[in-house]
């Protein structure tokens, strides 16, 4: 937020498979399409840090689709205020991403979205310092099949399938 003397975090890209009889991804697989991490702010009053970037998108399209592996769309953390740490990328896991902290520094940068949280935090305003960049949110997952139900045993999805960003569909003729 603000005039940050960085850039946000970029957003995660978008990823789309699509296959005739079936997609397979495997236990060590990954999908990864998470937000990068914020940058930190500045020394001047006006200069805030800036936000994670926002989760990407996969799109997994075909008849019969398994996934052991793991598909993420994760939000990346915040900055931190004050000449801080910038905030980490996500990773391809379903673990959040630490918004930049140092304690000696400014204020603390918000993480990232993760597994059933789909929001990233707010960052934080210390008295004194400029204020810490928000994690991103989460982006989304879709897989559209025949029956509308994908194979999904031993799999890690980030954001989790309980939530409304992790979805299942059927593929329209």
């Amino acid at each position: 937020g603000g005039a940050s003397d960085s850039n946000g975090g970029a957003g995660g890209g978008a990823i789309q498979l699509v296959a005739a009889n079936g997609i397979t991804i495997g236990a060590l697989g990954v999908v990864h399409v998470g937000g990068g991490g914020g940058g930190f702010g500045g020394a001047a009053s006006t200069q805030e840090a800036s936000g994670g970037g926002s989760g990407g998108s996969i799109l997994l399209e075909a008849p019969l689709v398994s996934v052991s592996g793991i598909l993420a769309a994760n939000g990346g953390g915040g900055g931190e205020g004050a000449l801080g740490n910038g905030g980490a990328d996500a990773s391809g896991d379903d673990q959040v991403a630490l918004g930049g902290h140092d304690p000696t520094r400014g204020s603390n940068g918000g993480d990232g979205s993760a597994a059933s949280t789909l929001n990233g935090t707010a960052g934080s305003v210390m008295m004194g310092s400029t204020a810490g960049g928000g994690g991103g949110g989460a982006g989304r997952i879709r897989i559209n099949t025949t029956t509308g139900s994908a194979t999904l045993s031993g799999s890690k999805l980030s954001p989790a399938p309980t939530t409304a960003c992790a979805t299942q569909g059927k593929l329209h003729p």
